[in-house]
């Protein structure tokens, strides 16, 4: 499922990324966008609360 993301945002097929990030305390992640192409964005918004945080990234261009 994540390449199929990681494809759609190679191909310029997206306008926006909304992420829900929550912060895990213990433990590894996965890096959500390795291996894809890097894209320039920009933040448009965030809504950030004492446990998650909400952004938005347009592309640049």
């Amino acid at each position: 499922m994540l390449g199929a993301r990681c494809s759609v945002l190679g191909a310029g097929l997206v306008d926006a990324l909304t992420l829900h990030l929550a912060t895990v305390v213990r433990g590894s992640g996965a890096p959500l966008l390795s291996g894809s192409v890097p894209r320039p964005l920009v933040q448009r918004r965030a809504t950030v609360t004492s446990t998650v945080a909400h952004p938005t990234h347009c592309d640049a261009r």
